[in-house]
């Protein structure tokens, strides 16, 4: 189950690396106190699903171990005539995180038109920083609903005229010493449009929160805190 949910995880093309038991087992397991044999089946076990999952084992070396998931599933889906299990979910939403039961299924890529495709929403991303203003993917192709490019392009030239004026305001920003900084308002659960995946192909990293409960996270963790209309969408709550 739990690396079914690491395959839902990384984009078409991404890595799992692992380190530390049962990887080196031969030279360790005398100080990790467990049984050759144990650990053997272990590795077995994990190197089995990676390959029903139709990862690919990249490298083993030292005390790591890496597998890259697929960049699309057209071979997979032909797969399933020889490893039937774990089977390919039916009507699974791959965005669909908060408050979602693990399914012991493989999360399905979109669609492509050829094996060597990308299943990438959109295609390929630009590489940072252009990738951070760059349209994304995803509202490229059109995925997210009511976001096109022009509306992408306006609010990050509105962005970027309201970070030059809180430049202004705190001077300790304009010299980049800010290095965790959290807009409370990208991804509110259950209100407006769901862009986290926009977030990400932007290269920034976001979460699912619903204001209203605590924020998982380490206290006086964050440089700067950004709030636009947060307390208004929540106001009748």
């Amino acid at each position: 189950m739990y690396l079914i949910e690491v395959d839902r995880v990384p984009r078409p093309g991404g890595y799992w690396i692992l380190s530390g038991p049962p990887i080196r087992w031969k030279q360790y397991y005398k100080g990790w106190q467990r049984t050759e044999e144990d650990l053997k089946q272990e590795q077995d076990e994990i190197e089995d699903l990676a390959s029903r999952l139709c990862w690919k084992k990249v490298v083993e070396e030292g005390d790591l171990a890496i597998w890259q998931k697929p960049i699309n599933h057209a071979e997979c889906i032909k797969d399933r005539n020889i490893h039937r299990n774990p089977p390919i979910c039916d009507n699974n939403d791959p965005d669909s995180a908060w408050y979602k039961k693990m399914d012991t299924c493989i999360t399905p890529l979109p669609e492509v038109n050829s094996p060597t495709d990308s299943a990438g929403r959109g295609g390929a991303l630009e590489k940072w920083p252009q990738r951070a203003t760059s349209v994304p993917p995803r509202i490229r192709t059109g995925s997210v609903p009511g976001i096109t490019p022009k509306i992408f392009q306006d609010d990050t030239k509105l962005w970027e005229d309201r970070a030059n004026n809180y430049k202004k305001l705190i001077p300790p920003l304009a010299k980049g010493r800010f290095c965790n900084i959290m807009d409370m308002n990208v991804v509110p659960t259950g209100i407006g449009k769901d862009a986290l995946g926009i977030i990400y192909e932007r290269g920034f990293i976001g979460t699912y929160q619903d204001w209203c409960q605590a924020f998982s996270t380490y206290p006086r963790t964050y440089d700067l805190i950004h709030a636009d209309s947060v307390l208004s969408i929540y106001q009748d709550r």
